[in-house]
């Protein structure tokens, strides 16, 4: 999307204002115009009036921070770094994910089970769709605890439906 908003500026002067069948940002696939917003294609829109007014702004900015990575975004990051979408756009940093990998947690429990003496540990799970009051866990916690036993919980963090007004 960052790459579109650069463009867009840039694809308008060069098009008359009109949206034609396709969007080639350079460096970039192509886009059918079908794919954008319907607002993106009417010229009197607050939203494209916006939206090309924010992408030449993006050409005042020192640099832009942007929640993705490398490995995800290869193409547009180097396409966006290298001048070809917008030739005044300052420098764009990747700067995600902005949030915690599931994968180190991941690791982290399969690292520990490859540490146990085989068939020694207990796996508890009640599934994605089962909701229970603090309580119950609470229970459950104390008599997984006090059974001395080694035991991974797989315990989900939020309720589901209408289980939340009933266990709330």
């Amino acid at each position: 999307m960052l790459a579109l908003c650069a463009y867009f500026p840039t694809y308008i002067t060069k098009n008359s204002s009109s949206i034609v069948d396709k969007i080639d940002i350079p460096g970039l696939r192509t886009i059918p115009s079908s794919s954008l917003p319907p607002p993106l294609r009417d010229p009197e829109h607050l939203f494209r009036i916006q939206f090309v007014e924010n992408g030449q702004a993006l050409t005042k900015a020192d640099g832009i921070l942007v929640n993705t990575f490398q490995a995800l975004e290869p193409e547009a990051l180097s396409a966006l770094n290298a001048g070809h979408v917008a030739p005044d756009l300052p420098p764009v940093f990747a700067i995600g994910p902005l949030c915690n990998p599931l994968r180190s947690e991941k690791r982290t429990a399969l690292s520990w089970l490859d540490e146990q003496p085989e068939d020694s540990v207990v796996y508890v799970s009640f599934g994605s769709r089962t909701a229970m009051a603090a309580e119950q866990i609470e229970e459950l916690a104390d008599g997984l605890e006090r059974s001395g036993q080694r035991f991974l919980w797989v315990l989900k963090t939020k309720k589901v439906d209408k289980e939340e007004e009933q266990y709330g």
